[in-house]
C-alpha cells in the first residue's frame, strides 16, 4: 500500500519521473507475489514432513522434500509412455498402480520406481501461473507507459497545480470557525473577480490568488503577527503567485509553453527553498530598497510618457520629494522581516515580467499598466483602503480590452 501511495500519490507532479514510479511498483508487486508463493511451498513442505512423522512415528529425512530431478524426468517419461499405451489399447490401464514417492508435487501419476509407497501429502503451486501472468501484464503496462509518449499540456501543468493548491487552502480556511469572516471576504473577492474568467488561465489563476491574498493582508500583512497557521497559508499562496510573472516573462518573449511551464516549476522550487530559509536583512538594505524604488519610479515614468493611463485614482502614484519618500521604499524598508522579504521577492518577478514585455509592443501596455495598478492597490492599504479593491480590479482590466470585460 505504501509503495502504491508513494508511486502514484503525486502522479500529476512533473517533477516526478513516472517510469521510475511504475518500475518500483512493478518490482514491489513481483516480490510480494514471489514471497507469497515461497511461503505456500514452505508450508506444504512442513505439512508433508508432519504427516510423514505421524505415519511412521519417526523423523524422516526432509532436507528439502523436493523430488530429485532424475525421478521427475523418469516419472514424466513413464506417464507419457503409459498414456500412449492406453491410447493404442495394447496394455491395461495403470489406474491400479500405487502412488510413487518420487512423483512431482501435486501429481498422483505413478512411476515404476516407487510402487508400493505412498506420499503423505503434496505441495501444489498454483501461484506459478499467476506470477507469470501478473509479471507479463505489469511489464507490458510499464513498457506501454514508457514507450508511448503521453502528450503533456505544458500550459496547464503548473497552472492546474496552483489552482488545486489554492482551492485546497481555501477549503481548509473555510473549515475553521475562527476564520469564517475571512472565508466570507475571500468569497466576496472571488465574486468581484469572476468577470475575468475569459482571461488566459495563467492570468485567471493569478486573480484567484489575489482574491485570497488581499483579504488575508487585511487581517495582518505581517507574517510575524498573523496566526501561525494563517501565516503558513499566506506564504504558500504567495509562493504560487510569484512564479507566474517569471514564467510569463518568457512567454511574452516568444518562448513556447513547454519552456514556460518548466520555468514555472523551477521558480516555484526556488521560492520554496528561499521561503524556508529567509535571511535577516543586511546593513545595505537601505541602498537596496532605494534602488528598487528607483526602478519602480522609472516604470511609472515610462507608462506616463507612453500610455494614456493617468493613474489618478491612486494617491501614492506621484512621489513627492526624493525616492526615499515613495511607498515602494517604505514597504521595502518595513520593520517586519517578512514584509520586507516578500516585497523584494515579489518585485523581482513583476519587474522581470514588465521589462520583458518591452521586447514585444503587443504586450507592453497591458503588462506595465497591470503591474502599476497591482502595486498601487497594495500601497493604498495605508492611505485609501476603500480604493484597494477597485485598483485591484483595474490591474486585471488592463489585461483585456475593456469591451470584453463583463459586468
Amino acid at each position: 500500500i505504501w509503495v502504491g501511495a508513494a508511486a502514484f500519490g503525486a502522479w500529476g507532479n512533473p517533477n516526478h519521473v513516472k517510469w521510475q514510479a511504475v518500475f518500483q511498483f512493478v518490482l514491489a508487486c513481483l516480490v510480494t507475489i514471489l514471497q507469497i508463493s515461497s511461503l505456500q511451498i514452505n508450508v506444504g513442505v512442513w505439512r508433508r514432513c508432519r504427516n510423514k512423522i505421524k505415519e511412521n512415528g519417526t523423523h524422516p529425512k526432509c532436507p528439502s522434500e523436493h523430488p530429485r530431478l532424475a525421478e521427475n524426468i523418469e516419472d514424466q517419461q513413464y506417464r507419457r509412455s503409459t498414456s500412449l499405451i492406453q491410447e493404442d489399447g495394447e496394455h491395461k490401464s495403470t489406474e491400479e498402480s500405487e502412488t510413487p514417492i518420487g512423483t512431482l508435487a501435486g501429481d498422483s501419476t505413478p512411476s515404476p520406481s516407487a510402487k508400493g509407497k505412498k506420499v503423505p501429502c503434496s505441495v501444489k503451486s498454483p501461484w506459478v501461473c499467476f506470477v507469470a501472468l501478473g509479471a507479463m501484464g505489469l511489464l507490458t503496462t510499464m513498457f506501454t507507459m514508457i514507450m508511448i509518449p503521453v502528450e503533456n499540456n505544458a500550459s496547464d501543468s503548473f497552472v492546474s497545480f496552483a489552482t488545486g493548491e489554492l482551492e485546497g487552502i481555501n477549503g481548509k480556511i473555510c473549515q475553521i470557525h475562527e476564520y469564517s469572516a475571512l472565508c466570507s471576504d475571500i468569497n466576496s473577492h472571488r465574486l468581484a473577480l469572476k468577470k475575468y474568467e475569459m482571461l488566459p488561465r495563467h492570468y485567471r489563476v493569478n486573480s484567484l490568488l489575489m482574491a485570497s491574498l488581499y483579504p488575508m493582508n487585511a487581517y495582518s500583512f505581517s507574517a510575524e503577527s498573523m496566526d501561525p497557521l494563517l501565516a503558513t497559508y499566506f506564504v504558500r499562496i504567495f509562493r504560487l503567485h510569484r512564479p507566474l510573472g517569471l514564467g510569463n516573462s518568457l512567454r511574452v518573449q516568444g518562448y513556447d509553453e513547454d519552456v514556460v511551464n518548466r520555468a514555472y516549476w523551477h521558480h516555484y522550487n526556488l521560492f520554496s527553498l528561499q521561503d524556508k530559509h529567509v535571511q535577516p536583512v543586511g546593513n545595505g538594505i537601505g541602498s537596496l530598497c532605494e534602488y528598487v524604488a528607483r526602478e519602480y519610479e522609472s516604470l511609472k515614468k515610462y507608462a506616463k510618457e507612453n500610455f494614456d493611463e493617468t493613474f489618478s485614482l491612486s494617491e501614492t502614484f506621484v512621489t513627492k520629494g526624493p525616492v526615499t519618500n515613495s511607498s515602494m521604499y517604505d514597504w521595502c524598508m518595513s520593520d517586519s522581516l517578512w514584509v520586507s522579504y516578500l516585497v523584494r521577492s515579489d518585485w523581482e518577478h513583476h519587474r522581470q515580467e514588465a521589462v520583458s514585455s518591452l521586447i514585444n509592443t503587443e504586450h507592453t501596455k497591458n503588462i506595465l499598466t497591470h503591474t502599476i495598478w497591482h502595486w498601487e492597490s497594495l500601497f493604498s492599504w495605508q492611505v485609501t483602503p476603500n480604493l484597494t479593491v477597485p485598483m485591484l480590479l483595474k490591474s486585471f482590466d488592463a489585461l483585456v480590452p475593456s469591451s470584453q470585460v463583463t459586468g
